[in-house]
Formats: C-alpha cells, sequence, structure tokens
C-alpha cells in the first residue's frame, strides 16, 4: 500500500466513528424523520383528495328537488347516467346475526345505481334479486370505542375467499315487508369506491323492499297532548354524474332550468388546503434547518481535521481526492441515518395510523405512507450534503498547507 492510500485508510478508520460524527447521525435521523413526514404529508392528502374526488360516488352524486315535482326536463341535461327517485339517496343499516362474534355483526346496504363505478375484484355482480357485493377489506361490524377511542380489530377483517356465498338476513325498516335475506357474490375494490368496510350493495328492488317508506318525521302534539307524528315523504331525485369533472357543467344545467340541489359529498376545500400546504411550509422549513446544520457541522468538522488535510496534501492527495474522501464520509453518515429513519417512520406511522385514524380507515380512505416521499427526501437530504460539503472544503483547500494548518 503506497503513502497516499495509507493516510485515507487511517483517515476513514478515525473519522468515521468518531463523536462529532455520532452526534450528525443522530441529527440527521431526526432531520429524515421530519422530512419524510412533512413530504408523505403533501403526497398523501393530494393523493388522498384527487383519489376519493375520483372514486366516490358520492361526489358525483347530487339530489334534485322541483317546487312544480316535474323532473322531465333532467333527461335533457348531458353527463348524467342514472335518475332515480330519492329513496335511492340513502342506506340501510342493521344487526347481522351471521357475522355474531365477539363483536356485533352491522352492515349497511345500499342501493347499486351506477353499475360502472363499481370494480369488482372478487367473484362478480350483481345479476339476481337477494345478492350483494361488499367491501373487498370486509369489516361485517360497527366500530367499537374503548377507552374514548375507536376500536378496529383487524383480525376480524374477512377475506372475501372466506365470504363469498354467504347468506346473511337483515331486518326491514318497512313493517309491510318481512325480513330478507341475501348472498355475497362479490367484492369490489375498497379503493375506487371508498364506503365504510361494512357496506355492500344490492339492487334497487331489493333495496326499496328493506328501506324505510319516509324520509322522517314531524312529531307535534294536538290539544289534549297527545303525539301526532306527521311522515315526510322522500321528493326529489338522485342524480348520478358520469365523471367528477363534469359535475361543474350539470350543476350549471341544473341552475339554469330552476332546480334545487345538493351534492350528496362534498370536501372540505379550506382543511384541505390547510393539510396540503402546511406540510409545504414545514418542508422548507426544515430544509433551510438541513443547509444551516450541515453547515454548521462540516465546517466544524473540516476546522478539527485540517492537520489531517495537511497530511493528505503532503502525501501526494489532490483536492478532488480529499473532497471526495470527506464527501464519501457525510454520505455513508447521512445514509445510514436515513434508513434508520425510514424504520423509525414506518413504526411511527404504523402506531399513529391506528391510534388515532382508525376511524378514516373504517370509512374506507386508503392510508398508507408513500415511497415518493423517502425518494423525494432521500434526493434532497443527500444533494444538500454534497454540495455544501464539496462546496465548504473546496474554499478550505485552495488555500497554502500553512494557512490551512493555521486555520480556525
Amino acid at each position: 500500500m503506497n503513502q497516499k492510500m495509507k493516510y485515507k485508510a487511517i483517515y476513514f478508520k478515525r473519522h468515521i466513528l468518531s463523536l462529532k460524527n455520532v452526534i450528525m447521525l443522530i441529527i440527521f435521523i431526526l432531520i429524515s424523520l421530519g422530512l419524510i413526514f412533512s413530504i408523505s404529508l403533501v403526497i398523501t392528502f393530494n393523493d388522498l383528495k384527487n383519489t376519493i374526488q375520483k372514486y366516490n360516488i358520492g361526489f358525483r352524486t347530487i339530489v334534485v328537488r322541483n317546487e312544480l315535482d316535474n323532473y322531465d326536463t333532467l333527461n335533457d341535461i348531458e353527463h348524467i347516467v342514472a335518475i332515480e327517485d330519492a329513496i335511492y339517496k340513502g342506506e340501510v343499516g342493521g344487526e347481522v346475526k351471521e357475522f355474531d362474534s365477539d363483536l356485533k355483526g352491522y352492515l349497511t346496504l345500499r342501493a347499486l345505481l351506477d353499475s360502472n363505478s363499481i370494480d369488482i375484484v372478487y367473484g362478480r355482480n350483481l345479476e339476481n334479486p337477494g345478492e350483494a357485493i361488499c367491501n373487498n377489506i370486509f369489516y361485517p361490524y360497527n366500530l367499537t370505542v374503548v377507552d374514548n377511542q375507536f376500536q378496529l380489530y383487524k383480525n376480524k377483517i374477512i377475506a372475501p375467499e372466506d365470504a363469498i356465498n354467504k347468506v346473511f338476513t337483515i331486518n326491514s325498516y318497512n313493517n309491510e315487508k318481512e325480513n330478507k335475506k341475501f348472498k355475497i357474490v362479490g367484492f369490489y375494490n375498497s379503493q375506487k369506491n371508498e364506503n365504510t368496510l361494512n357496506t355492500c350493495y344490492i339492487l334497487k328492488e331489493d333495496y326499496i323492499e328493506i328501506a324505510p317508506p319516509y324520509e322522517g318525521a314531524i312529531i307535534s302534539y294536538d290539544e289534549a297532548g297527545n303525539e301526532v307524528i306527521k311522515p315526510i315523504e322522500y321528493k326529489g331525485k338522485v342524480i348520478i354524474v358520469d365523471n367528477v369533472e363534469n359535475v361543474g357543467t350539470v350543476k350549471k344545467s341544473l341552475n339554469d332550468l330552476n332546480y334545487s340541489y345538493y351534492t350528496y359529498s362534498e370536501i372540505d376545500e379550506n382543511f384541505m388546503r390547510i393539510v396540503t400546504y402546511l406540510p409545504i411550509f414545514v418542508g422548507i422549513i426544515l430544509i433551510i434547518i438541513i443547509i444551516w446544520l450541515v453547515n454548521l457541522f462540516v465546517k466544524k468538522k473540516i476546522n478539527d481535521k485540517n492537520k489531517t488535510y495537511a497530511i493528505l496534501k503532503i502525501t501526494g492527495c489532490i483536492d478532488d481526492e480529499i473532497i471526495k474522501i470527506d464527501v464519501i464520509e457525510n454520505v455513508i453518515i447521512s445514509t445510514i441515518a436515513f434508513i434508520v429513519g425510514i424504520i423509525l417512520y414506518i413504526v411511527l406511522f404504523e402506531i399513529l395510523k391506528y391510534k388515532y385514524l382508525i376511524d378514516y380507515i373504517y370509512q374506507g380512505v386508503n392510508i398508507t405512507f408513500s415511497s415518493l416521499s423517502i425518494l423525494i427526501a432521500f434526493v434532497i437530504i443527500e444533494l444538500l450534503v454534497i454540495v455544501v460539503n464539496k462546496r465548504t472544503l473546496k474554499k478550505r483547500l485552495s488555500n497554502t498547507i500553512n494557512q490551512i494548518i493555521g486555520s480556525v
């Protein structure tokens, strides 16, 4: 081994596990964790916003009313794929004894109004009365509350292959109708049809048999103090728009035709702006902090290793070789820190997800950590380490050996 290689080996041996590098390792772990988290929030919420609007049929469902109770002109509006009575806007829920265990079985049933919005991933779609298709993440229970927190028991999620062809009975809300049995014939993609994990679809003719005959009731009292119940009949129509991008066009047509309406599901835009831009702001602050910390530690490390740099130059190492050695050292440290940061992030993500986001998971919102956020965070950190290291050390090595040794 020549003298130059010998000093390179000594450099790595003495400095790679130095106290300053250990401190930098810890700092970079925290920085990596924060940066991954903030970038992940930006990507995740933006993806959720777009996914929910694209696949959740509630954002394409509009409830329409007309004072004259005349809806013939709805047929003249483009981009409408279904026009149904208002009774189909809701859902029917009830206890299902077939799924009773230590939890109380409970299912929510909806009428299938647009078959094209359903992506069957196991089994088949509805064809005959008395059939049902359910969420492919099938959890036929309500959420339970333990110590004021929602609990979802993952071991109670039933795989499609274990529930296919299972028959369940649900009580009818209509006293004139008998309880009805349904056979599960398929499972739809929960990510493309966001419903609670216990939601199943049935045909319209089945739904009308078990749905309540009235939308609600007005309770009043007569002069004798007797309770008087006046049923509220369903009014209006439910329309399904073919694409979420065309909802605005359909609303404009409804306005022109003097219909009153409301969208079945809507996103709180103010909230979405907050959760979208706040992580961006935090990410920018973190990047500024990273630049400051990298500058601070690299400069301090260089000051402490001036004699080492001088020796490497005396042995014949050119500036680019010395810079390469130093950059590799800091890249190794930041990479190790980033890997540890990823592990911590995944662990914390799973803990927080099942501690504070159970309600969203149960509602069918697909919450997963973003691999893209990890890649972006890694590129940002490594580029900063390389650029700052090169710039700072290049400036130091431009001095003479005596100036390097005498630098403070």
